[in-house]
């Protein structure tokens, strides 16, 4: 991580070193993806996409082509996922080079920085901002004069400013446009939002960008949507309600994941980060903007599942079981007739000293297919280790129905394995849930006692310890 971190942030410094200071076009372009979004201070600074930066650069040199110097006055560098990696700063700009009048201006810069598949760091996101006086008193807030207009329906607060002419107050007013863009855009991957600090966090604003990630039309949105938990998927609007309240009682920023909903249903992982602040009547508001993580989720899950999952069947693993199994029963302890199968196969170890190790290998994984074959989906199987697996049933009408099921699974892989001309076979404990077995320790041990009766009565069979 620090090494990606000092990747990042050296490719930074030298996208800024060409741009302020060689003021070379091509060297700086090369720092660029091609689909990089940027905001600059000027009236119309505003690139899509890399050939709109371009061509704002290639103006701006025209217009003024002299270097100038910069420094860091602060730098916050922050990894978003693994091949994202996001900076906020504030830089001190002039040119020195004019000794007579030096010029000296505090900006704001927000980028992203990510890695692309040949390992190279781009910059995909650079916002870049003139602070105020009063914005450098009062840190992003967002006090202040109201200008209706820019978002149609929704009204957007902006910092007062000293009485100038018509002119130039044009010019302010658009850069303070420009900087609250920049505030809520620092993301820019699927969207942004502005809500009150409500229970049900009431929309004050919402950007274009995001009711299009979401796969509707403005209208739809509007008639659909009066809050943001209302995007939330259903299942964890009570967590994100509470884990946005707990952080912003320790400051006034927060940072969470969950599940969102778009408009067809269809459910991703997003990374929410939002702070809080003032708008123009004192009420307090959340600029949030979003991520979209579904990837990183979905690596994540890959390499959790990887250490519940026994690698050479595919079905759980002793830990992947315990975890599965307790869930199943934390839920509902009573859910019908649930019990626990142990299978053992029988003289395994004549099969492997007969065929061959590879061949005992082939014989477990073709034994977890059966299982799979003949067990329900949501029935939990799993190779605890050797040549002893389990499943783990629930809902079933009766103990006896679960002892049929048992001895049918005898069957089944006797007969499989015969056709192959091969002697395999499996015996079976079975551990019924009862009030007071309801772990997965306790269900194991009953389940191994009966185990050891079935091997009693001559193996490949199914026994039920007495008194179940």
């Amino acid at each position: 991580m620090q090494q990606d971190l000092s990747q990042a942030r050296q490719l930074l410094e030298h996208f800024l070193q060409c741009y302020f200071v060689e003021r070379d076009l091509e060297k700086t372009m090369a720092c660029l993806t091609e689909d990089v979004y940027s905001i600059g201070t000027g009236k119309k600074a505003i690139a899509h996409k890399k050939e709109d930066f371009r061509k704002l650069l290639e103006q701006e040199l025209r217009k003024n082509p002299a270097p100038s110097h910069y420094q860091w006055k602060e730098l916050i560098e922050k990894q978003i996922t693994e091949d994202v990696i996001e900076f906020l700063g504030e830089i001190e700009m002039g040119k020195p080079f004019q000794e007579r009048q030096p010029v000296h201006l505090v900006g704001r810069i927000t980028a992203l920085v990510k890695q692309d598949p040949g390992e190279n760091w781009r910059i995909c996101s650079f916002h870049l901002s003139i602070a105020a006086d009063n914005q450098m008193e009062e840190s992003y807030r967002l006090p202040g004069r109201r200008l209706s207009g820019e978002y149609p329906g929704k009204t957007v607060s902006y910092p007062p400013q000293q009485e100038i002419s018509s002119s130039q107050e044009q010019e302010t007013l658009l850069k303070k446009q420009q900087y609250f863009i920049s505030l809520v855009l620092s993301n820019n991957t699927i969207g942004t939002m502005i809500t009150y600090c409500d229970l049900d966090f009431t929309f004050a604003y919402v950007g274009d960008n995001l009711i299009h990630f979401l796969g509707c039309t403005r209208e739809e949105f509007e008639k659909s949507y009066t809050n943001a938990l209302q995007i939330v998927y259903p299942e964890d609007r009570e967590s994100v309600r509470k884990k946005v309240k707990e952080q912003l009682q320790m400051g006034d920023y927060y940072e969470i994941e969950y599940r969102l909903q778009k408009w067809n249903s269809n459910v991703i992982w997003v990374l929410e980060r939002g702070s809080k602040r003032r708008d123009e009547d004192g009420k307090e508001v959340l600029v949030c903007s979003f991520l979209d993580v579904s990837q990183h989720k979905k690596r994540q899950r890959q390499l959790v599942l990887e250490t519940k999952v026994d690698p050479l069947t595919c079905v759980f693993n002793r830990r992947g079981a315990r975890e599965e199994i307790s869930r199943k029963l934390n839920r509902d302890c009573t859910m019908g007739c649930s019990a626990l199968l142990l299978l053992d196969l029988d003289n395994f170890k004549q099969i492997n000293d007969c065929y061959g190790h590879i061949e005992g290998d082939h014989v477990l994984c073709e034994i977890a297919q059966l299982l799979r074959g003949n067990f329900r989906k949501d029935d939990v199987i799993s190779r605890l280790g050797g040549d002893e697996f389990s499943v783990f049933v629930s809902e079933m009408r009766s103990v006896h129905e679960v002892k049929k099921r048992a001895l049918s699974i005898c069957k089944t892989i006797k007969e499989h394995f015969s056709q192959k001309g091969k002697k395999v076979t499996v015996s079976i404990g079975i551990a019924p849930v009862t009030v007071g077995q309801c772990g997965f320790d306790t269900l194991y041990l009953a389940a191994d006692k009966a185990l050891y009766c079935a091997k009693e009565k001559g193996k490949n069979t199914a026994c039920i310890l007495e008194g179940h």
